[in-house]
């Protein structure tokens, strides 16, 4: 976990210098994700398909292409996906926003706007433990140090077996305190994303698929962003 942690953040900094950089127009929120979020995998698979199963692919909002997950993950915590979600608050020339976390969408399988039959081609998630985890964003010039990320939430959730999106509700994850500037009281959200056990794919050699994941925050006027 730890190694993994250290090999996401130094690109999670990346965002942090966008901050500076941005036009009174613009929103760190947007020029994240136009700079692409960072996911990592325990035991990435390629099955000689034309999938090469690059974790990233969770996030690329292609519900064609998902990321793999070898079936054998001998790894010591299991088969996970460590996945950069957002910033806990939402970014403006004016008070930065709370922003509270709703919901994750799952796409379970390679494919949604296919048959049954390619659907199940691969092997799925069935059941899966979510952690929500906080490392406290800070200004890397001023302050040396690479905070810890701490959980703050966790469930396990049983999937059902079929195409397109299943909601997973993260009502319970806490609330952050108010900020009246960068950085002040703000966080990175990860999620760690664990497959504890698997519908089996029609071929037994084929690995795990999961087509799309997204996340949904809420600000303080009630409206939604999902983060694609």
């Amino acid at each position: 976990m730890h190694r993994a942690l250290a090999l996401l953040i130094p690109a999670l900094l990346v965002a942090l210098s966008l901050w500076e950089a941005l036009d009174p127009g613009d929103t760190l929120p947007g020029a994240t994700l136009r700079n692409g979020r960072i996911v990592l995998a325990a035991c990435s698979a390629n099955d000689g398909m034309g999938h090469d199963g690059r974790p990233a692919r969770l996030l690329d909002d292609d519900l064609q292409s998902p990321a793999l997950l070898e079936l054998d993950c001998r790894h010591p915590e299991g088969n996970w996906l460590l996945i950069d979600l957002a910033l806990s608050h939402w970014p403006s020339t004016a008070t930065p926003q709370v922003r509270r976390s709703t919901s994750l969408e799952i796409y379970s399988g390679a494919c949604t706007d296919c048959d049954i039959h390619l659907f199940r081609s691969y092997a799925r998630p069935r059941r899966i433990r979510l952690q929500i985890l906080w490392r406290r964003a800070n200004n890397i010039d001023q302050e040396y140090i690479i905070p810890q990320a701490e959980p703050v939430f966790e469930r396990s959730v049983e999937l059902e077996d079929r195409p397109g999106a299943q909601r997973i509700d993260l009502e319970g994850v806490p609330l952050p305190s108010p900020s009246t500037a960068w950085p002040q009281h703000m966080n990175y959200i990860i999620a760690k994303l664990t497959v504890e056990s698997i519908y089996p794919a029609r071929d037994a050699q084929r690995p795990i698929a999961i087509a799309e994941l997204r996340y949904i925050d809420r600000g303080p006027d009630g409206k939604t962003f999902v983060w694609r």
